[in-house]
C-alpha cells in the first residue's frame, strides 16, 4: 500500500504538511519523471508516498514511458527502506 500525490506543489506540499514525516522526503529521478518520495503517518498506519508532477503538464510525466520512470524510481527507493 502507498499514497500517490498528482501535483507536487499544492496538493503535494499540502499531504507532506498534514501527513508526511517531513525529515523522510527526499526528490529523486530527472526532468519531468521526478518524483518526491517520504513517509505518512495517517491514523495508525504508516504510508510510502510517491508524489509526481500533474499528469500531461509540463512538469510532470507526460506519455507512459514517463510514468512508468516515475514508477520504477519509486519501486527502486521502496526496495531500500525499512519500516
Amino acid at each position: 500500500k502507498h499514497l500517490q500525490v498528482n501535483g507536487k506543489t499544492t496538493a503535494g506540499e499540502m499531504i507532506k504538511q498534514l501527513f508526511g514525516e517531513s525529515e523522510s522526503f527526499e526528490k529523486i529521478g530527472t526532468g519531468v519523471s521526478s518524483i518526491e518520495v517520504g513517509w505518512a503517518k495517517i491514523g495508525d498506519h504508516r504510508l510510502p508516498i510517491m508524489i509526481h508532477g500533474f499528469i500531461n503538464s509540463p512538469n510532470g510525466p507526460q506519455s507512459s514511458k514517463d510514468f512508468l520512470e516515475c514508477v520504477n524510481n519509486f519501486q527502486r527507493w521502496l526496495s531500500i527502506q525499512r519500516d
